[in-house]
């Protein structure tokens, strides 16, 4: 009956409620590949999505797709799994990892392979992320990308608040902003 007790006692110890974070990215910029034994530099689109952890904590960790289209070549899609800091996932400073694998949906030869991506967040979603391919039999792709983070620019927003405020704030996240100027 103790342990039965000690049991309840620890499943209902956390009442709050649980939230999560997640993301909606929209960029362009430029990739750089190897195809055919010739470099190919071309502007490329990214549209990533995924959901992640709570915001309360540190770090942030969660899982995405993302679509990554090489202008005249074709689109890599993209699952990857992330790790950010607190200040990237509620959109003011900050800096969020990615690292998983893609499937080039252009390429025969060599389809499938490893991605990993640094991306660099300020405030109001602006999104700076330098990512990277990397095939078995293929030299390593490149590419740099600009955008907007939609979600920390709407949802979780956590900065400019004092002037511009947050009406829809993500659940979870009504106490002060851990940010707050």
């Amino acid at each position: 009956m103790g342990i039965l007790a000690s049991f309840l006692g620890i499943s209902t110890a956390s009442a709050e409620p649980t939230d999560s974070t997640s993301w909606v990215f929209v960029g362009g910029g430029l990739s750089s590949f190897r195809d055919s034994d010739v470099t190919v530099d071309q502007e490329s689109l990214l549209i990533d999505a995924g959901i992640g952890s709570s915001g309360r904590r540190r770090f942030v960790f969660g899982a995405g797709y993302r679509f990554q289209t090489h202008f005249d070549q074709g689109t890599d899609m993209m699952l990857v799994a992330r790790t950010a800091t607190q200040g990237y996932a509620l959109g003011d400073w900050g800096a969020a990892v990615d690292l998983g694998g893609y499937w080039r949906l252009w390429d025969d030869n060599d389809p499938l392979g490893y991605t990993g991506s640094l991306s660099l967040g300020a405030p109001w979603g602006m999104t700076a992320q330098l990512g990277f391919t990397f095939a078995p039999d293929e030299t390593p792709g490149y590419s740099a990308v600009l955008g907007i983070d939609f979600a920390r620019l709407t949802v979780y927003r956590r900065s400019g608040l004092s002037w511009f405020s947050n009406i829809y704030p993500s659940p979870g996240h009504d106490g002060p902003s851990p940010y707050q100027r």
